[in-house]
């Protein structure tokens, strides 16, 4: 995974007290990322610009967090 990424799905967990649910979160989120970032390669990006904008597109990964953390109490 790109360290990027890695780092935050890290974050975003942290955050997210319901620890079961962290590998299926960091999977989804990460299969969105990679989408977005797909698309932004197939508008000309280079493939780390691609994935720096996919990874800003999420928001702040703590305020991401306590929002799923939100979802999952």
């Amino acid at each position: 995974m790109n360290d990027r990424i890695d780092v935050f799905l890290d974050r975003m967990c942290s955050r997210v007290k319901y620890k079961s649910v962290h590998k299926e979160l960091k999977k989804e989120l990460y299969m969105h990322i990679e989408e977005t970032a797909e698309e932004y390669e197939s508008f000309g990006y280079n493939h780390d610009n691609a994935y720096s904008i996919a990874v800003s597109h999420m928001g702040n990964a703590f305020e991401t967090g306590e929002e799923f953390n939100k979802h999952y109490r």
